[in-house]
Order: structure tokens, then sequence, then C-alpha cells
């Protein structure tokens, strides 16, 4: 996937992470609103965190004190849950039939990993993240920017993303004409890993996990 971002430049946590202000502060800084999280030393991608319900932390804090993110993983406890499940998808779904899916799973994040004839999905090795906005990116050949971007350079980033992007092309042959990057006034990146400047929106933009 074009769409996608290769596991080396995600930004991801353990699931030991302790959640003390430091490690929100830098949670925060990421810009990211959906984060993937990893258990073992293999780091194994098995959810992710839903930065916006951490606003449950200080309640978590008084019933156990320290707080990690395993501790906001259990599906009995709905209510301080921020941690989710996350879903895998092949390298070789189509971006319209990735884009249906997020549209219909209620998901805005998924993990790719790499096909392997007769295996199943969790068996498979996994190479990266994709969000419902990077496939839209990818099928409108323009970046989504919104108000948290404003006082980034995003005439720099948006250059220098589509010189990867067309270098990535040219090298595999394919056409780079006819494209364009719009950024208006109004406008202003995430993805759970795509590292973006500080203060840019992440993995996407809906309410839903």
């Amino acid at each position: 996937y074009d769409a996608m971002t290769p596991l080396a430049d995600v930004f991801m946590l353990p699931d030991w992470t302790i959640l003390e202000p430091n490690r929100l502060r830098e949670i925060m800084a990421s810009g990211f609103s959906r984060i993937p999280v990893y258990t073992g030393d293999d780091a194994r991608v098995t959810g992710f965190l839903r930065v916006q319900n951490l606003i449950i932390i200080s309640r978590v804090r008084r019933d156990k004190g320290l707080v990690t993110l395993l501790d906001l993983s259990s599906e009995e406890r709905p209510d301080i849950r921020a941690v989710f499940d996350i879903t895998r998808v092949t390298d070789t779904l189509p971006l319209l039939d990735l884009l249906h899916f997020f549209l219909r799973g209620g998901t805005r994040l998924a993990l790719v990993v790499r096909h392997e004839g007769g295996k199943d999905l969790s068996e498979c090795d996994a190479i990266g993240v994709v969000a419902l906005e990077d496939v839209i990116e990818e099928l409108l050949q323009e970046e989504i920017l919104d108000e948290t971007d404003l006082g980034v350079d995003v005439i720099a980033m948006l250059a220098h993303k589509a010189y990867c992007r067309d270098s990535a092309r040219d090298g595999r042959g394919r056409s780079t004409q006819g494209k364009k990057i719009l950024a208006s006034d109004h406008d202003s990146p995430i993805d759970a890993g795509r590292p973006r400047a500080a203060g840019a929106r992440s993995f996407c933009m809906a309410d839903k996990p």
C-alpha cells in the first residue's frame, strides 16, 4: 500500500506503559488520535490506544494508583477502556475494498499484514498500519489537513510527502503526472503512526474506535 505507514515509522507504545504525567504529555504531544500498542520482546501489535479515552485516567487512578495501558484494555470494563483490539488486513486488499471495510466496520485504523497463502491473518507478519484518512488521501491524491495543523510548516510538509510519494512511484514505473495537493487557509495529519508534526491530528476523523 502507498497509503500504509511501515511499522518502523510508526509511533507505538508497549502495553506495560505507565501513564504517569510525563508519558501522558508525550502521548498528547505526538499529535496522534490512535496509537498502536504492542506486547512482548518481538513488539507484536495487539491493539491501539484511543487517545481521547484517556480522559478517564483520573478516575482509574483513584481506584488503582499507577495505571498502565493493560489496565485500560479489559473488555469487562468498558467504562474505563481506552485500548481496543486492532483489525488485521492483508497487503493485497484493494484500496476501495479497504475504504468500504473502514466505513462498514466502525474502526478507523488497521494493521497491515503480509499475505501468506494458507495462513490465518493472526499468524501473518505485520508490516505496517493504515488509517481511513490515509486511504482517502491516497484515493484523492490530496492531503487532508485540519485546524490542528495551524502553526506547522504545511507547505514544506506537503512538498516533502509529495516528493517521497512521487519518487516511490517513479521507481515502480507509475505515472506521477496530473497530481495536485491543495491547502486552503482553513485546512491545516496522523496516521497512528506516520510521523507528523506535533499538533497534527492522528488516526482519524470519527468518534468510533
